[in-house]
C-alpha cells in the first residue's frame, strides 16, 4: 500500500510540474517572438507567470489560476500587437500561433486539475491516501486519459495551423497561407472544441 502512496504522490506532482512547463514554454514561445527591445521588460513579466503557476499548483486556489491566465493572455496580446504592426519578423507568427494553443491547454489543464485537487491535497492525512489509494488512483488515471484525449484534439488543430503559417512564410506561392484570416478560423474552431470538451 505503501508503494502506491508514492506512485500517486509522484503521478500527481508529475501534473504539476507538466502545468508549470506549460505555462513557461508559452512564456518562452511569447520572448522568442518579442522585438528585443522588448525583452527588459517582458522576462520580468514572464517570470511572475512561472512563479504565479507555481503557486497555483501548490495552493490550488483560483486567484492565482487567473493571475497565470492573465499574465499569458497579456503576453499572447503583445505578441500580436508587435506582428500586427510588423515590429517583429514573419517567423513569430507560427510561435504565436503555438503559444495561443499553450494558453488554450494551460487554462484546460489547470481548470481541470484544479475540480481533482481537494483529493490530493498535501493537507490531508497519509491515512487518508492510504485508504482510498486505489479511488485515488483510478481518479488519477482518468484525469491523465482525458487530459492526453484533449491534449490530441487541441494539439492537431494547431499542429496544421503551425505547418500552414511556415509554409505561407517559406514561400507567396499559396497567397492564402499569408491571410491572418486563416489562423483566426482556425483559432476559433480550436476555440470552440475547447469549450466543447469542457461540456463533457
Amino acid at each position: 500500500m505503501e508503494e502506491s502512496l508514492v506512485r500517486l504522490r509522484r503521478l500527481w506532482n508529475l501534473l504539476r510540474i507538466i502545468l508549470i512547463g506549460l505555462v513557461a514554454g508559452a512564456s518562452l514561445l511569447a520572448l522568442l517572438a518579442f522585438p528585443s527591445g522588448w525583452l527588459v521588460a517582458a522576462v520580468p513579466f514572464a517570470l511572475l507567470g512561472v512563479v504565479a503557476a507555481t503557486l497555483a499548483v501548490t495552493q490550488w486556489e483560483m486567484p492565482w489560476v487567473w493571475l497565470v491566465l492573465i499574465i499569458l493572455a497579456s503576453l499572447f496580446s503583445l505578441g500580436l500587437f508587435s506582428a500586427v504592426f510588423g515590429l517583429n519578423s514573419e517567423g513569430s507568427v507560427p510561435l504565436l500561433l503555438l503559444m495561443f494553443a499553450m494558453i488554450l491547454a494551460s487554462e484546460h489543464v489547470l481548470s481541470s486539475t484544479l475540480s481533482y485537487s481537494p483529493q490530493f491535497s498535501d493537507r490531508r492525512d497519509a491515512a487518508i491516501w492510504i485508504s482510498n489509494a486505489d479511488t485515488l488512483t483510478a481518479s488519477l488515471k482518468h484525469l491523465y486519459s482525458r487530459l492526453a484525449r484533449d491534449g490530441l484534439i487541441l494539439g492537431a488543430g494547431f499542429v496544421l495551423s503551425v505547418a500552414a503559417a511556415s509554409i505561407g512564410i517559406l514561400g507567396p506561392t499559396v497567397p492564402i497561407l499569408s491571410d491572418p484570416s486563416l489562423y483566426m478560423v482556425i483559432a476559433s474552431i480550436s476555440l470552440a472544441a475547447l469549450v466543447i470538451l469542457k461540456e463533457e
